[in-house]
């Protein structure tokens, strides 16, 4: 295990903008050369937003009923992509994430291509409808963007919504993930949170705070869980936790931990916490 010092240390980096290092001299406050300024600007990562929108006949005419005339099933998603001028191995590693992750892991070609990528997953969804997929009969939304970065990190959101025509409501979900940017390193939970973190109180108190709830009582009838969770053993999202702004979220899906129309409830480790769950490695990676 790390010094606390250290880990304390790490966290400022990891979330970089939302707090500043404690051992800066007040001499430095403030004061920055044009160099460092240009060097900042080349640490922010590019990324160009592509945009691909593709649609197909329906092959039940009947599931017409279920939508506005002109709908067809189809496949649309927004993807912020990395510049690989700026960083080929981060760059790589996002796409390869997005290309397993958001696009059904069907396409071997150049993860780069967005558009070949995403032709290969409508293709994949019109011809498995035998597989237990939502079948062709039906739309696929989703975007991946970059929503925060620091001087080490860099973290995007993948978020849509599926819906197969006939079906009495689609399926949203969301989740982040976190890559080191130095070396396209992915930050997943076993690399961001210690196995052997007390998740508890944080998972509790955030939730009564997702649902507005005052009481564990209240809290308790928001709550769809199994005979071996209780109030105080809440179990940890499925989901594998991700870094912003306020610091380490994590997010249940869709009648995870309750029902549809609770939406994806989320928890927030704040930035003065984060230390009491970081793992070594992330400490180490992040420093």
């Amino acid at each position: 295990m790390r010094k606390k010092i250290i880990c304390i240390s790490a966290l400022g980096v990891l979330m970089g903008s939302m707090m500043s290092c404690k051992e800066k001299s007040s001499s430095n406050e403030g004061a920055q050369t044009e160099q460092t300024q240009a060097q900042d600007d080349l640490a922010i990562l590019k990324v160009d937003s592509v945009e691909v929108d593709l649609h197909w006949e329906f092959t039940d005419e009947s599931m017409r009923d279920y939508v506005d005339k002109g709908v067809l099933p189809g496949l649309k998603c927004v993807i912020d992509v990395p510049s690989s001028s700026q960083s080929e191995v981060l760059a790589k590693a996002v796409m390869e994430w997005v290309s397993k992750n958001a696009m059904g892991g069907v396409y071997n070609g150049d993860v780069m291509d967005v558009n070949s990528m995403a032709k290969a997953y409508a293709d994949h969804i019109q011809k498995n409808s035998e597989e237990g997929g939502m079948g062709p009969d039906s739309q696929t939304e989703f975007s991946v963007r970059k929503v925060y970065e620091n001087a080490q990190v860099v973290t995007f959101l993948y978020s849509g919504y599926d819906y197969a025509f006939g079906a009495a409501h689609g399926m949203p979900y969301i989740m982040g993930v976190t890559f080191s940017k130095s070396d396209g390193k992915l930050l997943d939970a076993g690399k961001l949170v210690r196995k052997d973190a007390d998740l508890q109180a944080f998972l509790k108190n955030g939730l009564k705070k997702y649902f507005e709830a005052k009481t564990d009582e209240e809290l308790g009838e928001n709550l769809m869980m199994d005979e071996g969770n209780s109030i105080d053993k809440l179990p940890a999202p499925q989901t594998a936790p991700w870094v912003d702004e306020r610091g380490i979220v994590l997010v249940y899906q869709s009648y995870e931990i309750s029902s549809f129309a609770a939406g994806q409830p989320e928890v927030v480790i704040p930035v003065k916490d984060a230390e009491k769950v970081l793992t070594p490695e992330a400490c180490e990676m992040l420093k």
